[in-house]
C-alpha cells in the first residue's frame, strides 16, 4: 500500500537535492582561481591624481539631454566620451564589483545587492594600496563593505535614510573635503539622483528638478578640481520609467562614460558602447598599477594619452595578463583561438594588429570563462534537463502513461508563462504594466465566470479534459511569484466559494447568480467569509500585510495570538471531551510563551516531539487530534504574528472539507472537481507562506528559528529548522482538509498535489535559468523556489500517510469546525 508514495518520496528528496545544489552553484560567489599571477605596468603612471565618480542610477538618454542636464550633455560632447553598458544584473553592487574587479556582477550578486562582502578577487584598489597609493571614497557604503581594506579615509551616506531624502549636500561637502587633502584617488558615488528616480519616477517633475541641480553642483564641483587630476564620470547602472532597474534590458544598462585630464587622450567618441569590466583595467594603468588579476574586461587602451607604440604594448601586456586568468580558470584546452591571437601579439606584430590581437583575446578568453560558469554554462544546463527528467519521472510514476495526454498542454502552458516573464519587462515605457494588467484581467475575468457559472465551467474542462489540467492549476504553477500571490488568493477565496455555494466543481452545480445551498451553517459561512476577509492583505500585498502598529506592539501580537489559538482549538474541539479540550488549550497557549524563555536543547525537544505526537495521532487514526497536535507543534517554531494568519489557512481549509463531506458525492473519475482542489490547496499554502514569512523576499524568513536564544546557532541548523517550519505548517492545512474528505478523494488530491509542486519547483528554475539575469526575477525566483520543494515533500507525506492509514479506523469527531 505504501511501496508507491515512499518512492515517489524518495524521488522528490533526490529531485530537491539536485535543485539545491544547482542553484548553489550559480548563486553562491564563485572563488578567486588561486596562484593568479600579477602583471607589473610596463607603462609609466600617467595621472597623479584620479577623480572616479559615479552617479547612481543615471540613464545615458538622461545624461545627455541638454535640457535636462546641460552641464553633462555639454560635457559629453567637449571631453573624450561613448556609452557604455553595465553588466546583465543591473545593480549597484554588480558595477562596484566589476568596476573594481572587471569582473562581472553574476547571478550571485542577486543575493548580495544588500549585503555585500569583501570581494574574493584581485581589484585594481587593492594593487593601489600595496603600491603605497591612498584612495578614499565619498558615497555610497558598498565600496567600503568589498574593498574596506585598501580604502584610507571614507565619507559614507547616512545609514537609514529615507528614499526621497536628498543628502546630495552632504555628499558634495564630503567630496570637497576629502579633495583637499589630495588624495591618489578619490572615488565619488553619489547615491541620491537613483534614490529620486525610486521615489518619483525618471518622468516626474520632482526627479527633473532634482537631476537639474545635481547636474548644476557636479559641473560646479569639476571646476573646482585641480588641473592635474584625471576626471572619470560614469553611472552604476540606468533606470526604467519607474526608477527601478536590475534587468537585463537596455534602459536600465545603458549609462554615460566621459574622461578628461592627464593620460586621457583627447577627441575619443567610440560608435560601439563600452563595457563596465573595461573601466578596471584602464584606471589601474591610469595609475600606474597592476590590473587585477581576474578581470574579464579589456582596458580602454584608445582612451590612453599614448603613443601608438605604447598602446600596442600595454594592450599586450594586457591580453597577457587575461590569457593567464583564463588558463588558470579554465584550463589551456578551451583557450587555443585566445592562444593563436596572443601569439601575435608576441610576435611584435605593427601597432594596429597588435592591437587587434590584444583585443580578441580579452573578448574570448571573457567568452569562455562565462560558458563555463553561471547560468549559460553547459554544465547548469545539464544539470536542469537532468532535474526536468527527474520530474517527468514523478509524474510517471504517480499517475502512470496516463499523464501523457495533458503533458502537451502543459508544457505550452510553461513555455508561454516563460516567454512572457521574458519579454514582458523587455517592452518599452508604460507597456510591461499595460501588458501585465491586462493578462492579469483578462485571467481572472475567466475566474469569474468559473465562480458564477461553476457548472458550466466544470462540463467544459470535462470536455476538454486533455487541457484543463494546464489552466487549473496549470496557471498558477507557471505563474511569476509576483503574480502568483494574488491569483493564489484568488484561488483560495474562489475555491471556497465554490464548494460552499456549489458543492464544488460539478456539472450539476447551478449558476451562483441564482443563489447557491449552503453547505456550511451560517455562522460558520460567516466565519469562513471573515477569514478570507483577514488573509486579504496577506494575499495581494509583497511586504508587512497588517498595520505597522501591529508589529510595533509585541503584546498586543502576544494577547491576539494567544486568543486566536485558543477560540480555534475550541471551535473546533468535541464537547463531550472537554478535558481534552481544556488541556490541548493550555498546551498550545502554554507552549506559545513557554518558546521564549525555554532553553535551546529543551526548546527543540520539545518542538520534535510535539510533531511526533501529531505523527502519531494521524497514524493511529486520530486524525481530527493531529491537526490539532499539529497546531501545537507549530507554536514551538512561529512568530507571534504568524499565528492568526497560519491559523485562518488552517480553519479555511478545514471548512472546505466540512462543505465538501456535505455536499452531494463526485463521480471518482471527475477531474474538475480535482483539479478546483488543487488549485485551492496550492493557492492555500502560497498564501499561507506569505502570512508565516511576512514578505515575498526570503530576506523576511525566520532566520532565528530554532535558535531559542542560542547566539551560536549553525546554519545548518536554521536551514533544516526553517524546512521543518514550512513543511509542518503545510502538513497542518493538507491534514485539515483531508480529515473532512472521504478517503477517495484525499487519496487522489495528495499525489495530485505531488506532481503540481513538483512542475512548479521545475517551473521556477526554469524562471532561472531563462531569465535570472534580472535581478528582481532571480530574488523572486530564489525566494519561492523553497516552497516548491517543501510543497512536494509536504505532499508526498500527506499521501504516505493517508496510504499507511487507510486499512485502520478513524477515530475523528464528528464535529464541524469553524
Amino acid at each position: 500500500m505504501t511501496r508507491r508514495p515512499l518512492l515517489v518520496l524518495a524521488m522528490v528528496a533526490a529531485l530537491a537535492v539536485g535543485i539545491v545544489l544547482a542553484v548553489l552553484r550559480v548563486v553562491l560567489p564563485a572563488p578567486a582561481p588561486p596562484d593568479t599571477p600579477l602583471r607589473p605596468p610596463v607603462t609609466r603612471p600617467l595621472a597623479r591624481h584620479l577623480l572616479f565618480v559615479v552617479v547612481d542610477g543615471l540613464r545615458y538618454d538622461v545624461a545627455t539631454d541638454p535640457a535636462r542636464m546641460p552641464h553633462f550633455a555639454r560635457a559629453m560632447r567637449e571631453h573624450s566620451s561613448a556609452e557604455m553598458w553595465a553588466g546583465r544584473v543591473s545593480m549597484t553592487t554588480s558595477a562596484v564589483l566589476e568596476f573594481g574587479t572587471g569582473q562581472p556582477g553574476r547571478l550571485e550578486q542577486i543575493v548580495m545587492n544588500l549585503n555585500p562582502r569583501l570581494v574574493a578577487y584581485d581589484s585594481w584598489l587593492e594593487n593601489a594600496a600595496r603600491a603605497g597609493l591612498d584612495v578614499d571614497i565619498v558615497g555610497d557604503p558598498a565600496w567600503v563593505e568589498m574593498y574596506g581594506p585598501w580604502l584610507r579615509a571614507h565619507a559614507l551616506d547616512p545609514p537609514g535614510a529615507a528614499i526621497d531624502v536628498d543628502f546630495n549636500p552632504q555628499a558634495f561637502a564630503g567630496v570637497r573635503r576629502l579633495l583637499a587633502r589630495k588624495p591618489n584617488v578619490l572615488i565619488a558615488h553619489f547615491v541620491t539622483p537613483d534614490h529620486q528616480g525610486h521615489a518619483y519616477g525618471i518622468s516626474s517633475a520632482r526627479y527633473a528638478k532634482s537631476i537639474h541641480a545635481f547636474d548644476r553642483d557636479l559641473s560646479a564641483l569639476l571646476a573646482e578640481v585641480p588641473a592635474d587630476t584625471t576626471v572619470v564620470v560614469t553611472s552604476d547602472h540606468g533606470a526604467a520609467d519607474s526608477g527601478t532597474h536590475g534587468a537585463d534590458v537596455p534602459v536600465q544598462r545603458r549609462v554615460p562614460f566621459y574622461a578628461y585630464g592627464p593620460g586621457i587622450a583627447r577627441g575619443v567618441h567610440p560608435e560601439r558602447p563600452l563595457s563596465q569590466s573595461d573601466v578596471a583595467g584602464t584606471l589601474a594603468t591610469l595609475l600606474g598599477v597592476a590590473a587585477p588579476a581576474h578581470g574579464q574586461g579589456h582596458l580602454l587602451v584608445d582612451w590612453l594619452d599614448l603613443s601608438p607604440a605604447e598602446r600596442a604594448r600595454v594592450a599586450c601586456n594586457d591580453a597577457e595578463r587575461a590569457y593567464g586568468y583564463g588558463e588558470v580558470a579554465v584550463g589551456a584546452a578551451p583557450l587555443e583561438a585566445a592562444r593563436s591571437s596572443l601569439e601575435v601579439c608576441r610576435s611584435g606584430a605593427e601597432p594596429e594588429v597588435a592591437l587587434g590581437a590584444a583585443r580578441r583575446v580579452a573578448g574570448e578568453v571573457s567568452a569562455v570563462v562565462t560558458d563555463a560558469t553561471g547560468l549559460g554554462s553547459r554544465a547548469a544546463w545539464l544539470a536542469a534537463s537532468v532535474i526536468v527528467l527527474g520530474a517527468l519521472a514523478i509524474a510517471f510514476t504517480v499517475f502512470g502513461a496516463s499523464i501523457a495526454r495533458y503533458l502537451p498542454a502543459s508544457f505550452l502552458v510553461g513555455a508561454l508563462g516563460l516567454l512572457l516573464l521574458y519579454f514582458v519587462e523587455r517592452l518599452p515605457g508604460a507597456w510591461p504594466n499595460v501588458t501585465r494588467g491586462v493578462l492579469f484581467g483578462a485571467v481572472n475575468l475567466g475566474v469569474l465566470l468559473t465562480l458564477l457559472w461553476p457548472g458550466r465551467a466544470a462540463a467544459w474542462l470535462e470536455r476538454h479534459a486533455a487541457l484543463a489540467p494546464a489552466l487549473l492549476p496549470g496557471l498558477l504553477v507557471a505563474s511569476y511569484p509576483t503574480n502568483t500571490q494574488p491569483e493564489s488568493y484568488v484561488a483560495v477565496a474562489v475555491g471556497a466559494l465554490i464548494v460552499a455555494l456549489a458543492g464544488g466543481l460539478r456539472a450539476a452545480a447551478p449558476s451562483l447568480l441564482r443563489g447557491g445551498r449552503l453547505g456550511l451553517s451560517r455562522v460558520h459561512f460567516a466565519a469562513l467569509l471573515a477569514m478570507l476577509a483577514v488573509l486579504f492583505p496577506v494575499g495581494t500585498r509583497s511586504e508587512r500585510p497588517f498595520p505597522r502598529f501591529v508589529y510595533e506592539h509585541p503584546g498586543l501580537l502576544l494577547a491576539v495570538a494567544c486568543v486566536a489559538l485558543t477560540a480555534f482549538l475550541v471551535a473546533r474541539g468535541d464537547r463531550r471531551s472537554r478535558r481534552l479540550l481544556g488541556l490541548l488549550v493550555l498546551v498550545a497557549v502554554g507552549s506559545l510563551l513557554a518558546r521564549r524563555v525555554a532553553p535551546p536543547m529543551v526548546g527543540r525537544a520539545l518542538l520534535l516531539l510535539t510533531a511526533v505526537g501529531a505523527a502519531v495521532a494521524a497514524l493511529s487514526g486520530r486524525s481530527h487530534l493531529a491537526v490539532s497536535a499539529g497546531v501545537i507543534a507549530y507554536t514551538w517554531v512561529s512568530r507571534d504574528f504568524e499565528i492568526v494568519p497560519f491559523l485562518c489557512t488552517v480553519a479555511i481549509a478545514e471548512s472546505v472539507g466540512v462543505a465538501l463531506s456535505r455536499a452531494e458525492p463526485t463521480p471518482p473519475d471527475s477531474v474538475p472537481n480535482l483539479l478546483l482542489l488543487a488549485s485551492f490547496v496550492f493557492g492555500l499554502l502560497f498564501v499561507q507562506r506569505m502570512g508565516i514569512q511576512g514578505a515575498l523576499d526570503f530576506g523576511a524568513m525566520d532566520w532565528g528559528v530554532a535558535g531559542f536564544g542560542d547566539p551560536h546557532v549553525p546554519e545548518w541548523l536554521v536551514g533544516a529548522a526553517l524546512g521543518y517550519k514550512y513543511v509542518l505548517a503545510e502538513l497542518v492545512a493538507i491534514g485539515a482538509l483531508a480529515t473532512r474528505l472521504d478517503r477517495d478523494q484525499a487519496s487522489r488530491l495528495a499525489p495530485a498535489l505531488v506532481v503540481m509542486y513538483a512542475a512548479r519547483s521545475v517551473m521556477l528554475l526554469l524562471m532561472l535559468m531563462f531569465c535570472g539575469a534580472s535581478f528582481w526575477t532571480a530574488l523572486r525566483v530564489l525566494s519561492d523556489l523553497p516552497f516548491g520543494l517543501t510543497g512536494a515533500v509536504a505532499a508526498t507525506l500527506a499521501w504516505l500517510g493517508l496510504r499507511y492509514s487507510s486499512s485502520r479506523p478513524s477515530s475523528s469527531s464528528p464535529s464541524s469546525s469553524s
